[in-house]
């Protein structure tokens, strides 16, 4: 272990804009540095389900709710022999 002042380290803060550090700690190689444990990256963004479902009702309330027969019935169809 080596003593260095605070001026010479480095603070990651897991929940910066960029995720360059955080990629940069995941990508060190065990041989030659220490193993970084912690959490590398924590960003608070919806998730793709809470997105879909969003947008799922936001096409429900403009278009109506929709009947599947109808969807597959319209449009172009082909045939498989």
């Amino acid at each position: 272990m080596v003593d260095l002042p605070a001026s010479e380290l480095m603070i990651h803060n897991e929940s910066a804009d960029h995720n360059y550090l955080a990629r940069l700690l995941a990508s060190l190689d065990e041989d030659d540095y220490p193993v970084p444990l912690g959490v590398f990256r924590c960003i608070d963004k919806p998730r793709y389900g809470e997105l879909l479902e969003e947008q799922i009702k936001l096409a429900t309330r403009n278009q109506g709710r929709g009947v599947l027969r109808d969807h597959l019935r319209a449009g172009d169809t082909w045939q498989v022999n």
